[in-house]
């Protein structure tokens, strides 16, 4: 039983990755948290900077990127990447652009934003876990 839970566990932990780590990626972490997940944030730059940690990764069952080039920046960290193939972590592209926030934000429409966010999780099956019985953390 104890191996059962461990592994509900860590299909919810999920570690959202963008630019930077400081809008997308916290705007889906927020999301998720909303959804029953454990979701936490982090960020990648331009100049190789990875301000993802072994320690992120630890229990991470899914990373998800804001687009395939942070993605592609992520795994140019050959050590992060190879925590994610030996612990069986999924990936999966959300695909909001840095684009897409400067511009809700510079409009005043991040609600359009999390909107979007929230309707892409959908699309990757990110569903609503509160009030299942996943293991046991719903006590």
């Amino acid at each position: 039983m104890e191996n059962r839970e461990g592994e509900d566990f860590r299909k919810r932990t999920v570690l959202a990755i963008c630019l930077a780590g400081t809008d997308r990626s916290r705007i889906i972490a927020e999301e998720l948290g909303k959804r029953g997940y454990v979701a936490g944030y982090a960020g990648v730059l331009e100049n190789k900077t990875n301000y993802v940690t072994e320690e992120d990764l630890v229990g991470v069952g899914s990373v998800i990127f804001t687009t395939d080039r942070v993605r592609d920046m992520f795994k140019a960290d050959r050590r992060l990447n190879r925590i994610l193939k030996r612990n069986g972590v999924t990936t999966q592209v959300i695909d909001v652009s840095e684009s897409d926030k400067e511009m809700a934000l510079q409009s005043g429409q991040e609600d359009e934003l999390r909107k979007t966010i929230t309707t892409k999780l959908d699309d990757l099956g990110y569903k609503d876990l509160r009030g299942r019985n996943i293991g046991s953390f719903n006590r």
